[in-house]
């Protein structure tokens, strides 16, 4: 199920546009969310795709535009020229962790601020990744009394394509 919500936590509806499609996010393959049509979300806005994690629990992959693009400026050409920051999340029953990329010209041009969550593991070894096409966290999470652990990552990766984001990760 795909959702579009704004940061107040009212679903919008989408304006009707002939000229442009409207945001989508399609599954791709096993752990892979292509999120579509980015230029048509706005500030606060954010697109969900309902997974399920690897115990069968509901999870969701989200992106959301937390920049404050000027949208006067007549010298820019199209929707890709300018940067944009996304909120790219992964929220599960266990874990839950974010990081913020911007992306100019279908390039990945910075990543920060991660954010993890869980509940019944500890976490360890969290970084950011960044290359001109991707924006990666990685973090080993470890159940508690270390009977096991995980090798966990969010990925969001530049199609080349209108800053279309497709979202990988392993939880």
């Amino acid at each position: 199920m795909i959702k579009r919500s704004r940061a107040s936590g009212i679903t919008s509806a989408f304006a009707a546009d002939t000229d442009r499609a409207e945001p989508t996010a399609r599954s791709e393959g096993i752990n892979q969310i292509t999120f579509s049509h980015l230029d048509k979300v706005e500030v606060g806005e954010s697109i969900e795709y309902e997974v399920t994690d690897s115990n069968g629990e509901p999870a969701a992959i989200s992106i959301e535009r937390v920049d404050y693009q000027a949208t006067e400026n007549t010298l820019l050409k199209s929707a890709t020229d300018a940067p944009r920051t996304w909120k790219v999340s992964y929220t599960g029953a266990t874990i839950n962790c974010h990081f913020y990329m911007t992306v100019s010209n279908n390039k990945v041009t910075s990543v920060y601020d991660e954010w993890i969550l869980t509940v019944g593991f500890t976490y360890s070894d969290a970084s950011l990744t960044k290359t001109s096409t991707y924006g990666k966290l990685s973090f080993t999470a470890t159940i508690y009394g270390d009977f096991a652990s995980l090798s966990c990552w969010l990925k969001g990766t530049v199609t080349g394509t209108d800053n279309d984001i497709t979202v990988t990760y392993s939880m």
